[in-house]
């Protein structure tokens, strides 16, 4: 569902295909839908059924949705548009974040989008740069390996979805180490550091 704001139309041609762009209009940038709808993006982000799969739930995930995201993601839909949201930001959890391990949940898959039928970003897991993580070394993003991961990333991610008109774009993640770490990162270091500028 993209909110259309009246009086903002822009004509298609005929061969155009239908994706999520953005557009300039009255001096301000706006997504605008393959409908071609100037609109913004109110979405929410940590859509994932993990708190329904605790032992705490007595078994409401099972119970209420048959162990079934096809089941639950429609349902997930229906409240998400009645509160308002128009789109999917960051789909996964955090289902674990302890002094020896940290974990998110997984991404959505292409069909687990196509249930939810929503506007969606999808994240692409190039780099592990969150600021409270602090078990994965940072890659050497100038080297050969980082490389071959991308490309795999593009694969295995970008591939699938390229032809998906509910793609609203990618990201890379939600709370990057892009100038600051925490102490318990602090041997990973800031991506970026505003200083050698």
């Amino acid at each position: 569902m993209v909110l259309p704001l009246t009086g903002f139309q822009k004509k298609s041609s005929a061969t155009e295909k239908k994706f999520f762009t953005v557009a300039r209009h009255n001096g301000r940038w706006w997504l605008l839908s393959p409908q071609k709808e100037y609109t913004f993006s109110i979405r929410i982000n940590h859509i994932d059924p993990a708190a329904l799969r605790f032992e705490a739930s007595e078994g409401l995930w099972q119970s209420t949705y048959g162990n079934s995201m096809k089941e639950w993601l429609p349902k997930v839909k229906k409240d998400l548009t009645s509160w308002g949201f128009n789109c999917i930001g960051w789909d996964q959890e955090v289902v674990l974040i302890n002094p020896e391990i940290q974990r998110h949940s997984r991404c959505f898959t292409y069909e687990e989008y196509q249930w939810l039928d929503m506007p969606y970003f999808h994240l692409l897991p190039v780099i592990e740069s969150h600021q409270w993580e602090w078990e994965t070394r940072l890659p050497d993003i100038t080297g050969t390996a980082f490389k071959d991961w991308c490309d795999y990333v593009a694969r295995d991610k970008c591939a699938r979805l390229k032809d998906d008109p509910k793609l609203i774009g990618y990201f890379f993640t939600d709370c990057p180490t892009w100038i600051h770490s925490n102490e318990n990162n602090a041997w990973k270091a800031p991506i970026f550091d505003p200083e050698m500028e």
